[in-house]
């Protein structure tokens, strides 16, 4: 049986699924949770990259690394060590491994933006592959393309929603709130189902105290939301777990989606209503590049600018996807995507 140290997140659930299917195709796997350690000073948008933050910063990862090395599992041989986005991977931990290990496949995906937000570039030089989600990273560094997974779905699921939307509320983005309100107001008067929703975080104020601080820094003309805003029923301070939010995926006939400015890859969300099937209305023009793209499934808002009776005729259409669609995305199916990144 071949051992696997996997290093991720918890970020929705992708360790959970990634770990369970990889158990399930033999491998026995050694999860190690990413913790990430702050300030980063790889990170661009925080602008600390100087010699003296990235020392301090080495020198706290290489003590979190050395706990994490002296328990007895990690004594144990490894043929892979596999990465997610691999924030705070240490020079300690690649001689370690390598040492006992020195056939071992050093292997990175990453699922965020190198340019946009982590100078990853400075650690592709522990990895044996790097993969990426991301078109233009690729271009740029010689990285080998591959989209998030997704999964097949276990059971039936009746559709509920015509629309399932949920974005983060951030008063720095009053484009994608415009966005949100429109799309809600064309569902509603037309009388279809949606559950789109800005989830609007107090942080740690209860929502009483969270209320009167926006009320202050309204009066104080600072960046907040708005009150009507707030006590709309388009916001909620209900956080979903991420099984709820693939459950109302799959309960919807179309999803919406909206990119991170300074990205181009698919969402999670994105591929995992692309396997589900559904219909996906998105800000990210790039989708039209992908092998799988039609526009019976996919409305690009950019390009169509958001005409209110162009965006009806799309959420009341039907989309069934045929034989030959699933034959397309069958290389990004959660056992294809790992059998592809271990080299199997």
């Amino acid at each position: 049986m071949k051992r696997v140290l996997f290093f991720t997140s918890t970020f929705m659930d992708i360790y959970k699924d990634v770990q369970n299917v990889m158990k399930k195709m033999g491998y026995e796997v050694v999860w190690v949770e990413a913790s990430t350690i702050t300030p980063n000073p790889f990170n661009r948008l925080l602008n600390l990259y100087t010699p003296e933050n990235i020392k301090t910063y080495l020198e706290k990862v290489d003590q979190m690394w050395g706990k994490i090395l002296s328990k007895d599992e990690f004594q144990l041989p490894f043929d892979f060590f596999f990465a997610i986005n691999g924030l705070d991977i240490h020079p300690r931990l690649i001689n370690f491994l390598t040492h006992k290990n020195p056939n071992i496949k050093k292997i990175l995906y990453l699922y965020d933006r190198v340019d946009g937000v982590i100078q990853l570039d400075e650690f592709f030089k522990y990895y044996d592959k790097v993969f990426s989600f991301d078109m233009s990273d690729c271009d740029k560094y010689g990285l080998t393309f591959l989209p998030i997974y997704w999964s097949p779905i276990s059971s039936m699921y009746h559709v509920k929603y015509n629309i399932f939307g949920l974005a983060s509320f951030s008063p720095l983005k009053p484009e994608r709130t415009a966005l949100y309100q429109k799309i809600k107001h064309i569902a509603d008067i037309n009388n279809l189902q949606s559950f789109i929703k800005l989830y609007v975080n107090t942080g740690n104020d209860s929502k009483v105290v969270f209320f009167l601080k926006s009320v202050l820094k309204r009066l104080l003309r600072r960046n907040s939301i708005s009150l009507s805003l707030l006590l709309s029923d388009i916001t909620t301070f209900d956080k979903l777990s991420p099984n709820e939010y693939r459950n109302l995926i799959n309960l919807s006939d179309t999803i919406l989606d909206t990119q991170a400015p300074y990205q181009d890859g698919l969402t999670a969300r994105f591929m995992w209503a692309v396997g589900a099937g559904k219909k996906i209305i998105t800000t990210n023009y790039n989708i039209k590049k992908y092998e799988f793209y039609s526009t019976n499934q996919f409305y690009i808002l950019s390009e169509n600018n958001e005409d209110s009776e162009a965006l009806l005729e799309f959420l009341i259409s039907r989309f069934i996807p045929t034989e030959g669609y699933y034959d397309k995305i069958q290389r990004y199916r959660i056992d294809n995507w790992i059998k592809t990144i271990l080299g199997n």
